[in-house]
């Protein structure tokens, strides 16, 4: 069973984005979803923590400064753009900061963040996911591919690594 984590809105929440990282690394999360606004401080450093993760993620309207995402764009664990179209454990995903940028994709599963209220909602065939503000209350989605389900967590808690959950 491949699970997927979605992150947002972390804004300068070092602190709650390591935790969650740490956490996912110990449950055997590999594959990691951010829809921006993430650039601030050390967060580049940060992800060099986790050569094993693998990042893809989306650039916020906060994430301005243009030599930190240059820094962070530099990771080989780290794909980094305005909208990401990918496939993952079968299922095609978009990604975008606003959702309003995804209004044409074709892809099954479309993660933004922006909002910072966390919604998980299927309509005309899709999945829509915002997984809220790490910054604001400290929690995110894990998406389970295979039956496309969702549990939001809170940057505190243990991954299982029990494949069977």
């Amino acid at each position: 069973m491949n699970k997927i984590a979605i992150i947002s809105d972390s804004h300068g929440a070092l602190d709650r984005l390591d935790e969650v990282l740490t956490n996912l690394q110990n449950g055997g999360v590999t594959e990691i979803i951010h829809a921006g606004d993430f650039a601030l401080g050390a967060i580049a450093e940060l992800l060099q923590k986790f050569p094993g993760l693998n990042f893809r993620i989306a650039i916020g309207n906060c994430d301005v400064n243009s030599e930190l995402l240059e820094k962070i764009s530099a990771l080989e664990n780290v794909e980094l753009a305005e909208i990401l179209g990918f496939e993952l454990s079968g299922r095609q995903f978009a990604v975008a900061h606003r959702i309003e940028d995804l209004r044409n994709s074709a892809a099954e599963i479309l993660v933004s963040g922006h909002t910072h209220i966390p919604l998980a909602k299927k309509a005309e065939g899709k999945l829509f996911l915002n997984p809220g503000s790490l910054q604001d209350d400290g929690g995110y989605f894990l998406l389970e591919t295979e039956a496309l389900g969702i549990e939001r967590k809170l940057f505190t808690e243990k991954i299982s690594t029990d494949n069977k959950k």
